[in-house]
């Protein structure tokens, strides 16, 4: 028997969900992506925690990929985005989340008022009193793009940007593949992250986490990554000559076995 992959329509909500023909793990997963991304983004990990026995489901934000349309995807607000997370949490009941960039920002939020059995956030934004935007890269690109933040306009970087803030360390094909996956944010989304950000209260959170980053990063640098596990004390790893799509990197399949392991010793397997 095959496992069964279906797209499924949760209160306008588009997620994408497979199951195994004999589900031999404890939780579901849910997979949450970042800025300007969806569900298939997660390919990779979509066959390897298949393959390992894991019912999962990936969602696509509202104003992404056809998930609960909006007038103007500029004007969604992290509240919104919030809401669409709340409202899958209901219904599964009680996911483990995989989530990546900006997708770790909303999980951090959402763990303040949901204990789930454990949380992965590769390549986590900073929340209020973190700084993220480092880089020279990263400030020229968000200079670049001020008053799209400012306005609340739709945010899709150039092609040129995206490469060289998020798919450094991938090749040519991969960056390709991923870039033709890329749709539009919205401004005001990423105007609220970056001013003044997202406060989160770590003395809330019950959640098991580990936090994955890259050595070379240049979204969420490595001293980034460090500052979001330390403000929760979670178990960390950076891997070296990794950069922002630990997901998509050379040695992705190694990235997932090591999550796989660190679910099966806390016990969400």
């Amino acid at each position: 028997m095959e496992n069964k992959r279906e797209e499924i329509d949760l209160q306008g909500l588009k997620l994408v969900k497979e199951t195994p023909p004999v589900p031999s793990k404890k939780y579901p997963i849910l997979f949450i992506h970042g800025m300007c991304g969806g569900a298939l983004l997660w390919d990779n990990y979509m066959r390897f925690f298949s393959a390992r026995g894991d019912v999962w489901y990936a969602i696509n934000l509202r104003g992404h990929h056809g998930s609960r349309p909006v007038r103007n995807i500029g004007k969604v607000s992290l509240r919104d985005y919030l809401q669409d997370i709340e409202d899958v949490i209901k219904v599964l009941g009680n996911p483990v989340i995989i989530a990546h960039s900006m997708g770790t920002l909303l999980t951090q939020k959402i763990i303040e008022r949901y204990t789930l059995p454990g949380v992965i956030l590769l390549c986590p934004v900073g929340t209020r009193e973190i700084v993220t935007i480092t880089t020279p890269e990263m400030v020229k690109a968000t200079i670049k793009n001020i008053f799209k933040l400012i306005l609340g306009l739709p945010l899709l970087p150039d092609k040129r940007t995206i490469i060289i803030t998020q798919l450094n360390k991938l090749p040519p094909h991969t960056q390709e593949i991923i870039c033709s996956r890329f749709v539009p944010e919205s401004g005001r989304a990423l105007f609220q992250i970056l001013f003044p950000g997202l406060h989160v209260d770590a003395s809330k959170i019950h959640t098991p986490m580990l936090i994955v980053g890259g050595s070379e990063d240049v979204t969420v640098p490595p001293a980034i990554t460090l500052k979001v596990a330390q403000k929760y004390k979670a178990d960390f790893r950076e891997y070296q000559g990794v950069g922002h799509m630990p997901h998509w990197e050379s040695c992705w399949r190694d990235i997932a076995q090591d999550i796989a392991e660190w679910l099966e010793r806390k016990g969400c397997s």
